[in-house]
């Protein structure tokens, strides 16, 4: 598990920003909705970091919670 904070959001999607250093992590609502958490700019979510599927070696967050 990862923590990073929600530093943009646009709409159905948004960027985490890794507190380890590690780089942003794609966000998407879906993930956001599966947890029953509403998306907000400046909140600390953790979260499973994986590759996504759609677009290689982008990193994406899964199992979010707030930190």
């Amino acid at each position: 598990m990862q923590t990073a904070t929600l530093k943009h959001w646009a709409g159905t999607y948004g960027f985490l920003s890794n507190e380890d250093g590690g780089g942003d992590v794609y966000a998407h609502l879906q993930e956001f909705e599966r947890a029953s958490l509403k998306p907000r700019v400046g909140v600390s979510y953790t979260f499973d970091a994986v590759m996504d599927t759609r677009r290689p070696g982008r990193r994406r967050a899964a199992s979010l919670r707030e930190a």
